[in-house]
């Protein structure tokens, strides 16, 4: 029994010993012994930061501390903010992402382009069959083909274009650029560095080397899932990732991407240690120790018993090598007054504390969810295994005044003295404090509607209830309520809309139909269907019931006392219903509403008839009536004369509003007198028509029409237009010209000398009327329409005209003619002409339009007497004598002499002159030879002009030469003696350039000896002043620090033996107080059995004959088996 206590005493013992020596190890690391600065060791503590996750393997990344850029393989490039948040994606197909600068990085895709991009844009673009891996002082750049994964570097200087080629003894699996050198991995697990040959190579893991990454003297390696940190070639630490390691980026943080799209960024912290301490075991005591600050906590999984337990702060938690950190640390939840928070999964309390289940875990209701309070939780918690935090921390939701909270069960419950069934709704007005309950959700929150003055809310039944006004309520029933103020829908009442009130004045009115037989509010009973007004006489505002529908706003209709109007379908007031077909006339003054069913003749109130003394109103009888004392027959039309007024009964209807027309004495109009057809006009004076007259309209034809709408503007005869077929058309729709009333009588001004043919239709006679005079057209006359030729040589129908001018006037036309010796020739002569005539002779006058085409006629008839004329003689005949043998053709011979005119005797035309206007030659042959001979005495005079000119040119050519000869001479003789002087000036300043230069470069030097002598002496004076000065203070430095220090270390050393004094007298009267309470045997007995263990357990170990020793000093083997005791306790 004593053996065993010693036994145990003994092990608890080495374990307290152990745990010591760990937190003295831990506190050296906090900061609580001296750290100097002289041979410091850097060490890195790592702890994630930020995590970003992606959809493919990442290859590259940048964090500046507030934006995140990733390149994804074969992906997107991409911009994160801070908080992992994407903001931007390119579409790219990335394969390489170097940094250039801060904000400039070198991009390559998998097609194999090379980008530039800065400041979010493309700056430059290549296109090479190649892998960019480096950036080397700015100007060069390392590249080589890695997607194919070949045993040799293919590098490219883009600033010289140089190329280098190296061959590996196997395949290269990373690259990297480091100063003027490359570092690159293998896939035998070496990292070697290249300049123009192998420098150096070191093996620093059995697995590829898949990514190289530096950052100063550090080195960042990534193999498989392994992170590793070499520095100044040695190893410093490995990590393991879940994922294989797909990029590093280092800046004022590592960034690691893994194949499984994960970024995670770790903030580096680097302390200084004043001894050698060995790094690699200092960092795996830290994966051993977590430090968990007060309101914080951690889960733990112990992996033997496959339990996870809670662990709060504030405590030093040392892990065990069978337990895993699964959560935290992690802030407590911490809810203020009036807060409350959503968890999932509850732990089960028993008594208030939580129950633990036979494995020592807390139990919880997998599914369920607790709301939990500040009133129930004022103090922080913890999750525990299990539980979740579903959202964040939230402000209890207060229900205001006229506000209520609509709630619906999720389960059967009780809530106080209620039962609540699942799928049942109630409603909670406020105000209160509204507290969430798992069994119980939130459908909608309710407002309260107000009520203003002149509206009422519309509500509508969800199911059958009896609502707060006692009154039963069937699903689907509409309902008013008209009291102003706040009103609160209940449960199952639904607003369907806030109906406003309509105001009725004297000049509005509602127009009302029923939808549903009811008693209106007017205390009124309705059948559905029925219509009716509501008028200010009412009510001054009607809110529209449910059961109505308005139909129309309707306005006042208002009659002044000189308005009426007919109103068909008049309602009874009595019978209450409409007289259909029935008019009634209205007149005013007078303000009323159409009832429903009337309608307003004309859509329009009608002012009375107001006729002056010209005025006069055709009215015809619609009904047999009676009206100013005579019986009127439906279909008798009279007329109502001015001046007076008229207001037409529903008898009558007025077919149209006539005035007196005055005429002129020029002027006139057609009148038709309806009952016989007959047409008269009317001239010189005011006329008003019977009712049984009407004006007539006069019809010309349309070519008729042009032509007096043309000489209406001034033009006597209308032009014609030649189309694309080349006939003659008329244009018949000229915009500029007027429009014709077709009532009034037409009237044509025929001008001086000339003479217009009418046919009268009717009575078939014609006569003519000769200018100056104004032609006045009867109704059933027309005028007689000339179409004669015109242009040259003269074609038909080329002109129109009405009117037929009689001279003197001339035609010129155009004829070709040939000699008796074949020669042809163009003629143009011109004839003058007047018409000879008796205007007071009925026969005369008809004779000038016996021809229809006098100038046609004459012309043609003038031809043939001149071809047959020339075509008896020659052509040297003809062109000496061509006038007078034209006139003799033309007008004949009588008694040897040329007659003085030709006269036609079928229209009196009288031809009194011939003028030739020209003549040409048409024959070619004569044509050409007459050009012959013109040409040939042209070239005799032009040549002559010619040889005098060139003549007169030679001899002014050699006066200007020989004056530029004398010229010449004379310069010369001028230049060479500017030259002269010119030498003379130039040596003269040589000399004195020279001289001066001399004088100026030994004041020079002299002057600059002076000055480096003064100043190589000035600061030989001040570089020992600043020697002397920098000593003083570094002497005064280091004897404050080494008295600071002397003072330290004293008092330490006293603490220290103060503290051991201590101690050891603790120690001193514990040991005696348990030799007392052990006994003398008990202790020799625990002092034989501590050997005979530990030899035993050396024996069952294997060991014989070796010496464990750290390199200095052999470690006792019992010792050893101590801490082997203590660790597997």
């Amino acid at each position: 029994m004593i053996l065993s206590i010693f036994k145990q005493c003994t092990l608890i013992f080495s374990l307290i010993l152990m745990n010591l020596f760990k937190l003295i190890s831990l506190r050296k690391r906090e900061g609580y012994i001296q750290i100097s600065q002289e041979d410091h060791q850097l060490f890195i503590l790592m702890q994630q930061i930020l995590k970003v996750q992606c959809r493919l393997p990442i290859i590259g990344a940048f964090f500046d501390g507030e934006d995140i850029l990733t390149a994804e393989w074969s992906g997107p490039l991409s911009k994160w903010s801070s908080d992992g948040k994407l903001q931007s994606s390119s579409s790219i197909q990335c394969s390489n992402l170097v940094q250039l600068g801060e904000q400039a990085f070198i991009l390559t895709t998998n097609k194999g382009g090379i980008y530039i991009y800065e400041n979010n844009n493309i700056q430059y673009s290549r296109n090479d069959d190649i892998f960019l891996v480096g950036y080397i002082l700015k100007t060069s750049l390392f590249m080589h083909n890695t997607i194919q994964q070949q045993n040799f570097l293919n590098l490219l200087n883009m600033k010289t274009s140089e190329k280098f080629q190296y061959q590996h003894n196997c395949k290269i699996t990373s690259l990297c650029s480091l100063n003027s050198e490359v570092l690159f991995g293998d896939e035998d697990g070496y990292i070697n560095k290249l300049n123009n040959r192998i420098i150096w190579k070191k093996k620093v893991s059995k697995y590829p080397i898949d990514l190289i990454q530096t950052k100063g003297i550090y080195i960042y390696l990534a193999s498989g899932r392994s992170l590793i940190i070499i520095k100044n070639s040695k190893f410093i630490k490995q990590v393991k990732f879940n994922n294989d390691i797909s990029c590093i980026s280092i800046n004022e943080n590592l960034l690691v991407g893994t194949a499984g799209g994960e970024l995670l960024i770790i903030g580096a912290y680097i302390h200084m240690h004043s001894k050698l301490i060995d790094i690699k075991q200092d960092i795996q005591m830290t994966e051993y120790v977590t430090r968990i600050p007060p309101n914080q906590y951690i889960h733990v999984l112990d992996q033997n018993a496959n339990t996870t337990r809670l662990e709060t702060g504030p405590l030093t938690f040392i892990r065990k090598e069978h337990e895993t950190i699964v959560a935290g640390p992690n802030n407590m939840i911490n809810l203020p007054p009036r807060t409350y928070c959503k968890i999932v999964n509850p732990l089960i309390k028993e008594n208030g504390k939580p129950k633990y289940n036979e494995y020592g875990e807390v139990e919880i209701e997998r599914g369920e969810i607790e709301y939990r309070t500040a009133d129930a939780y004022p103090d922080p918690f913890p999750l525990y295994p299990g539980e979740q935090l579903v959202g964040k921390v939230e402000s209890l939701r207060i229900v205001q005044q006229n506000t209520a909270l609509r709630l619906i069960a999720n389960r059967d419950f009780k809530d106080g003295e209620v039962v609540r069934l699942a799928g049942e709704e109630w409603q909670r007005n406020g105000p209160f404090t509204y507290v969430p309950r798992q069994e119980e959700d939130i459908v909608q929150d309710i407002k309260a509607v107000v009520i203003q003055p002149n509206t009422a809310l519309k509500l509508r039944a969800t199911r059958a209830f009896t609502d707060r006004s006692k009154v039963a309520r069937i699903a689907g029933e509409n309902w008013l309520i008209r009291q102003t103020g706040s009103y609160l829908p209940d449960t199952y009442e639904e607003i369907v809309e806030v109906i406003k009130g309509e105001v009725l004045t004297d000049k509005q009115c509602l127009h009302i139909r029923a939808t549903h037989e009811f008693v209106d509010v007017y205390k009124i009973k309705r059948r559905a269907g029925d219509e009716w007004l509501v008028t200010n006489k009412q009510s001054q505002v009607h809110i529209k019931d449910v059961f109505e529908e308005i139909v129309a706003i309707k306005k006042a209709i208002t009659l002044s006392s000189r308005n009426y109007c007919v109103i068909l379908n008049p309602y009874d007031n009595v019978k209450r219903e409409n007289a259909w077909g029935v008019k009634v006339l209205i007149k005013g003054e007078k303000t009323f509403f159409l009832s429903p069913g009337e309608e307003l003749i004309g859509n329009q109130v009608s002012s009375i008839e107001i006729l002056g003394e010209d005025e006069a109103l055709l009215v015809q009888a619609i009904n047999d009536h009676k009206e100013d004392g005579k019986f009127r027959v439906a279909g008798d039309r009279w007329i109502i004369k001015g001046p007076r007024e008229y207001i037409p009964g529903v008898e009558v209807q007025i077919i149209e509003r006539r005035k007196a027309i005055p005429l002129d004495a020029n002027e006139g109009i057609y009148v038709r007198d309806n009952r016989t057809g007959e047409v008269k006009e009317i001239k010189g004076r005011t006329y008003l028509l019977e009712a049984h007259e009407s004006l007539w309209e006069k019809q010309l034809p349309q070519q008729v029409e042009l032509l007096v709408q043309r000489a209406a503007s001034g033009q006597p005869y209308v032009p014609p237009k030649t189309d694309a077929k080349g006939n003659l058309v008329y244009d018949q729709n000229d915009s500029n010209l007027k429009k014709r009333d077709k009532t009034r009588i037409i009237s044509f001004k025929a001008q001086h000398n000339s003479a217009i043919q009418l046919y009268d239709y009717k009575l078939k006679k014609q006569r003519v009327v000769f200018g100056p005079d104004l032609v006045m057209l009867g109704p059933d006359e027309q005028f007689t329409v000339l179409s004669l030729s015109g242009g040259k040589p003269k074609q038909e129908n080329l002109i129109q005209t009405l009117q037929l001018s009689l001279g003197p006037d001339f035609m010129t036309d155009q004829l070709i003619v040939e000699t008796s010796d074949h020669a042809k020739l163009k003629l143009t002569l011109s004839y003058n002409w007047y018409f000879k005539t008796n205007k007071d002779n009925e026969q005369d006058a008809q004779k000038l339009f016996a021809v229809k085409d006098f100038v046609g006629d004459a012309c043609k008839s003038i031809a043939s007497r001149v071809r047959g004329s020339v075509s008896s003689i020659n052509f040297e005949d003809f062109h000496n004598n061509s006038s007078q043998k034209i006139r003799e053709a033309v007008f004949g011979k009588q008694a040897g002499e040329v007659r003085p005119e030709l006269i036609f005797e079928a229209n009196n035309l009288v031809i009194t002159s011939v003028d030739i206007q020209g003549q040409e030659i048409t024959d070619e042959k004569t044509r050409n030879q007459l050009s012959q001979s013109i040409n040939l005495a042209i070239e005799i005079s032009s040549k002559s002009q010619e040889m005098q000119s060139r003549h007169q040119a030679l001899k002014l050519e050699q006066d200007a030469r020989g004056s530029l000869e004398r010229q010449k001479l004379y310069d010369q003789a001028k230049s060479e003696e500017t030259k002269i002087k010119l030498l003379e000036q130039q040596a003269q300043s040589a000399k004195v350039k020279a001289e001066g230069e001399a004088v100026a470069r030994s004041v020079a030097q002299t002057i600059e000896s002076k000055i480096k002598a003064e100043a190589e002496l000035n600061q030989t004076k001040l570089r020992v002043e600043a020697l002397k000065v920098e000593q003083d203070a570094e002497i005064e430095q280091q004897k404050k620090e080494q008295d600071a220090e002397i003072s330290y270390t004293k008092a330490t050393n006293e603490l220290e033996i103060k503290r051991a004094k201590e101690l050891s007298e603790i120690e001193i009267k514990k040991f005696k107080q348990v030799v007392q309470s052990i006994g003398r045997e008990t202790i020799v007995a625990m002092a034989r059995a501590g050997p005979e263990t530990k030899a035993k357990l050396l024996s069952g170990l294997g060991l014989k004959g070796f010496l464990v020793t750290d390199g200095k000093n052999p470690i006792n083997l019992f010792n050893t088996a101590n801490g082997f005791i203590g660790g597997q306790q």
